[in-house]
């Protein structure tokens, strides 16, 4: 015999899973999903399953229900159909037409996920929205998977990064961010288990960020001495869709440090912003103005101040690259 300890309030919730695990032990594994940003990554994330149809059944046990999504203003929600799951074929047009205004109160959206009580509700933040990552250990603690490419959460107030593990540790339940930094490759998982196991990682280097890669890759090369000019090779990483909107928002450095900040946090160093150096590359009097201005007017006057600094190191056997240090020794500062 045994026994089971469960608040008032979940026992339904308790009772669902245990006859789950007892008496449909092979059903499929039902994942119930909710996506927040349904913009360039959250878009590429709901045509996935359409492009998956081929698979055969047998090689999965999941069964992926994608039962909300939701944008910055408005959301659909899988209760509004028969089914009971958002159509992902014409996704687009049902949260143009049946989205409902939620004022950035999201228990309604979690409830859906929730509700029927699925063996596991995941929702994947798709933003870089400081107020919806802010919202993760809650989300965790009610039993709810966090997936997230938000460097924001991580990145944020040391308080609510704290928050977040503590919510994982008490829960059980996952948030999973690895595409925060490295593009989805296990850096953060290696850096993790280093750490979950004892090991000290003392300093870390490298260079993080693909924008500001393809940028100096391209400008600055022992293979070549013509330059490209400066302006020129960012205006082709925007016009290949390498840059943000406004390329100074990699250019600053900012989207960068983040990344460096989350490494140094996994690597147990409790560090904040102000905690970094970082080398922006945008001159201080082209911070404030219109991006268009910055792009068409002032972008191309740093020209000749990058031709002599890749000069420079081109005549010292060397090439220019934006590096990001991670250093946890505590006579040395991380650098970016």
């Amino acid at each position: 015999s045994s026994g089971i300890n469960a608040e008032y309030g979940d026992s339904t919730r308790a009772l669902q899973a245990v006859h789950s695990a007892f008496f449909r032990p092979y059903d499929p594994l039902v994942l119930s999903v909710g996506i927040i940003g349904p913009g360039l990554v959250g878009g590429t994330l709901l045509e996935q399953p359409n492009k998956a149809k081929f698979i055969p059944k047998n090689v999965s046990k999941f069964v992926f229900k994608v039962r909300g999504v939701c944008n910055s203003k408005e959301m659909v929600l899988g209760s509004n159909y028969e089914s009971d799951v958002v159509p992902l074929n014409n996704w687009k047009e049902e949260l143009e037409k049946k989205g409902v205004s939620y004022d950035g109160d999201m228990d309604r959206f979690v409830q859906a996920i929730q509700s029927g009580y699925p063996r596991h509700a995941i929702i994947v933040d798709c933003t870089s929205s400081e107020q919806i990552a802010k919202q993760y250990p809650r989300w965790i603690e009610r039993g709810v998977h966090v997936v997230a490419p938000n460097k924001r959460a991580f990145s944020g107030p040391l308080e609510l990064y704290h928050d977040i593990k503590k919510a994982m540790q008490m829960s059980g339940r996952h948030c999973l961010y690895e595409t925060t930094v490295g593009a989805g490759l296990p850096i953060l998982h290696m850096l993790q288990e280093l750490h979950a196991t004892g090991d000290r990682v003392v300093r870390i280097e490298g260079i993080f960020s693909g924008t500001l890669s393809f940028i100096f890759n391209t400008f600055s090369s022992k293979e070549s001495t013509s330059y490209t000019p400066f302006s020129e090779v960012v205006l082709e990483a925007k016009k290949r869709g390498y840059t943000e909107p406004d390329p100074r928002d990699d250019l600053n450095g900012m989207d960068f440090a983040r990344k460096v900040l989350i490494l140094a946090r996994e690597c147990g160093a409790d560090l904040v912003m102000s905690d970094l150096k970082i080398d922006s590359l945008v001159v201080q009097s082209d911070i404030s103005c219109p991006a268009e201005e910055f792009l068409s007017k002032r972008l191309h006057l740093q020209d000749d101040k990058w031709k002599k600094e890749a000069e420079e190191a081109l005549s010292q056997g060397l090439v220019l690259r934006y590096v990001g240090v991670v250093s946890i020794q505590p006579d040395e500062k991380t650098v970016v």
